[in-house]
């Protein structure tokens, strides 16, 4: 089940909606999206990197116990640019993301977008040199 608490409600709204096609309020719609971003990012607690680093583990378990969050930010040159999740929140979020992934499959299904592979053995051959 995708965790239904207000940040995932919000992502999931927002990649759904459309804005009007004027240039006036497409401008408005991307600024309030900037502008509720921002709001969410600005709402979890952070540490630095170095208080991360004498602190360790407990500084992290101290933080979010502080603050009643099951996330915290890690700040590096003063700009957040880790995020640290604790195991039932990455949980969640892994379960969103499947269930995510789960839907564009069945849409690209639905809507005939996908090739019928006869020969795994040579499909991950090639996939394999592919990637080198």
């Amino acid at each position: 089940m995708v965790d239904s608490s207000p940040f995932f409600w919000f992502v999931e709204t927002l990649s759904q909606v459309q804005p009007r096609k004027s240039a006036v309020n497409s401008t408005l719609f991307s600024a309030i999206t900037l502008y509720l971003i921002y709001s969410l990012d600005n709402l979890m607690i952070s540490l630095t990197a170095n208080e991360l680093k004498r602190g360790g583990v407990s500084a992290l378990k101290q933080a979010m116990q502080k603050a009643n969050e099951h996330q915290v930010a890690i700040d590096v040159r003063g700009k957040p640019e880790y995020v640290v999740l604790d195991i039932e929140q990455y949980n969640a979020f892994r379960e969103y993301e499947l269930d995510k992934a789960i839907k564009e499959a069945e849409t690209d299904y639905a809507n005939g977008r996908y090739d019928v592979v006869d020969d795994f053995d040579k499909l991950a051959e090639e996939l394999q040199q592919a990637s080198r």
